[in-house]
């Protein structure tokens, strides 16, 4: 089975929070920081994924940046 990905963000943050995280010495991914909002659409398309027997990828390195990059 091939790699796919679908063009949908899950997440979004807004920029006073991100700023914020970038200050921070505990934040490490976006991850560490409240979402500003959630989309249930494009949480919606991910478990209909499972269900069809897609596992999601494991991040690579820790950077944020390995899971839309080809191995």
């Amino acid at each position: 089975m091939g790699r796919i990905g679908p063009p949908l963000v899950v997440r979004h943050w807004d920029a006073a929070t991100v700023a914020a995280g970038i200050e921070a010495p505990d934040v490490r991914h976006l991850l560490d920081l409240p979402a500003a909002g959630i989309d249930g659409f494009a949480l919606d398309v991910a478990e209909r994924l499972r269900r069809l027997g897609r596992r999601p990828c494991k991040e690579d390195d820790g950077s944020g940046f390995g899971l839309g990059q080809p191995r």
